[in-house]
């Protein structure tokens, strides 16, 4: 008896393969990683943007330690 791929899906909702494993809402791990990757990718852009322009000369600050020990 041949097993279903998921309880809801036979196979990935956007590549229609069975070969990776299923991971959640009918998606592969292949699959779902760029989904979510494209659904919080401008969420972590402003985010980064807000934190650097918050803490500008900390992390100035911390980037020139770093160079100049590891030089």
């Amino acid at each position: 008896m041949k097993t279903k791929w998921s309880r809801k899906h036979n196979k990935c909702k956007k590549c229609g393969t069975t070969e990776n494993p299923h991971v959640q809402h009918g998606y592969c791990t292949k699959c779902w990683g760029v989904k979510v990757h494209k659904k919080y990718k401008s969420y972590y852009k402003k985010y980064y943007k807000n934190y650097w322009a918050e803490n500008k000369e900390k992390l100035s600050k911390r980037n020139k330690e770093y160079y100049q020990k590891n030089k």
